[in-house]
């Protein structure tokens, strides 16, 4: 049988897989419950996607979808795979045991708008070497999936947080002053509301806990 060719990165690279050199695979349980593999594809087939971006660590999981998607007499999607986000350990990035739900750092301080310019840098950069603060639609105005980088990218927890005081000294003063307030008021801090001066805050603040520390 011949091989299939499918990108395992945003790199543009190509990759024969040989079909012989792969093992007969489960889709569905005794019961008839599918399996991952195959509600994947049926999943997939039914919200009519084209493209599919995602982690390394399903490369081995594409020839026998792309397999799949044939069977049933579907064109299979483009592929493209990313390479896992680590942490300080250079651990792929876990929810049981690291902090990755957005809602969190939004609960700390974090501005969106830092969240998304940093995590836009992750792996990748734009070609131009200009500076790393920079609006979103200038971002996606250069962003190339070829240019993603195949090692993986390390989420610097110091330097989000250097992102957000960025965002956070740019802010106009009222939008500061609103962004600081649940950390600003009653119960958190002793004093009546509106009763801070924002511009002591303004230059030493990283994120909301942290403006609040450093105002004491």
């Amino acid at each position: 049988m011949t091989g299939r060719p499918w990108s395992p990165t945003g790199s543009g690279g190509v990759t024969e897989f040989p079909n012989r050199a792969m093992e007969d695979f489960v889709i569905a349980c005794g019961d008839g419950t599918p399996l991952f593999l195959l509600a994947n594809v049926v999943d997939d087939v039914d919200e009519r996607i084209t493209q599919v971006i995602r982690g390394e660590e399903h490369l081995s999981n594409t020839p026998k979808q792309q397999l799949l998607w044939e069977a049933l007499g579907h064109t299979p999607p483009v592929w493209a795979h990313l390479p896992v986000i680590v942490n300080d350990k250079r651990q792929k990035l876990s929810k049981r045991r690291d902090k990755v739900a957005l809602e969190d750092y939004l609960a700390e301080g974090y501005l969106p708008e830092a969240m998304v310019n940093y995590l836009m840098l992750l792996g990748w950069g734009p070609r131009d070497d200009g500076p790393e603060i920079r609006p979103y639609a200038e971002l996606e105005a250069q962003f190339c999936i070829d240019d993603v980088t195949k090692a993986s990218a390390f989420f610097d927890v110091a330097k989000l947080r250097a992102f957000n005081g960025e965002y956070i000294r740019a802010l106009p003063l009222p939008e500061f002053i609103e962004a600081c307030r649940p950390w600003l008021v009653r119960p958190v801090v002793p004093w009546p509301e509106q009763a801070f001066d924002a511009q002591v805050f303004t230059p030493r603040c990283g994120t909301g806990p942290a403006t609040h520390g450093s105002g004491r």
